[in-house]
């Protein structure tokens, strides 16, 4: 779970650096931008390769396979596929991202209201 709101929170970053960047005159913004996103992009490909390893080894707890693996999953080939392509115009990606943050949202708020009790999300 932690791991899905720091995916959250990345997104979120970006979306504000891009509200405040697209504004004129800022020569630099697109470089950020993009930093920022291959940051993210890295940081979801670890992720994903953290929990499938895991998993392959059967480390992951029940609630984890049910509920995060699957939400990190879909979230990895979202990004992979709405972050990744070259040369896309700043709007579209701006876009893509508020797309990826309902995603993950709407991830957080199935997982929390799974009426699991016994389990503490953050």
């Amino acid at each position: 779970m932690i791991r899905l709101i720091e995916i959250y929170s990345r997104l979120n970053a970006i979306d504000d650096v891009m509200n405040l960047m697209l504004q004129p005159p800022n020569i630099y913004a697109e470089e950020t931008i993009y930093a920022h996103i291959a940051s993210l992009v890295a940081y979801v490909d670890h992720v994903n390769a953290v929990m499938w390893t895991q998993q392959e080894r059967g480390k992951l707890c029940d609630f984890d396979t049910r509920y995060i693996l699957p939400a990190i999953s879909e979230i990895w080939l979202q990004v992979k596929q709405e972050l990744t392509r070259d040369s896309r115009p700043l709007c579209e990606l701006a876009a893509n991202i508020t797309g990826l943050i309902s995603l993950v949202s709407f991830y957080l708020s199935r997982i929390e209201g799974n009426g699991d009790k016994s389990r503490v999300l953050h």
